[in-house]
Formats: C-alpha cells, sequence, structure tokens
C-alpha cells in the first residue's frame, strides 16, 4: 500500500463518521433531546424556595 492510498483511505474513513455523524444531529428522533439541552442555559438553577430561605451561597460573593 502506498502512502496515497492510505491518505484516501482515511479520508474516505472520515468524510463517512461527518456524514453520519450530520445524519445523526439533523434525525428527528434526538430533537428533543437536542432542544432539552439547548435550554438548559436558560434554566435557572436555584429554585425560588431556596433563595428566599438563604439557603443557597452564592460562589461568587465572598465567604466570611
Amino acid at each position: 500500500m502506498s502512502l496515497g492510498v492510505v491518505r484516501g483511505l482515511i479520508t474516505l474513513v472520515l468524510l463517512a463518521c461527518f456524514v453520519m455523524l450530520v445524519i445523526r444531529t439533523w434525525s428527528r428522533r434526538h430533537s428533543r433531546e437536542f432542544d432539552a439541552a439547548a435550554r438548559l442555559p436558560l434554566e435557572d438553577s436555584l429554585s425560588p424556595a431556596s433563595t428566599a430561605s438563604g439557603t443557597e451561597t452564592d460562589a461568587r460573593s465572598p465567604r466570611s
């Protein structure tokens, strides 16, 4: 096998992996998972009950 054939086979395998990744990403079967992951940064991590009672501490505030 020459170096050109090996490089061509590697390119073909990587292209097939890319095509499979694109198909998986755009499939309707996984849309719920991706929608849920897209909403994660927008959700609050603290519930209103824990912030009202003051049990949660903010990691950015200095500790006394």
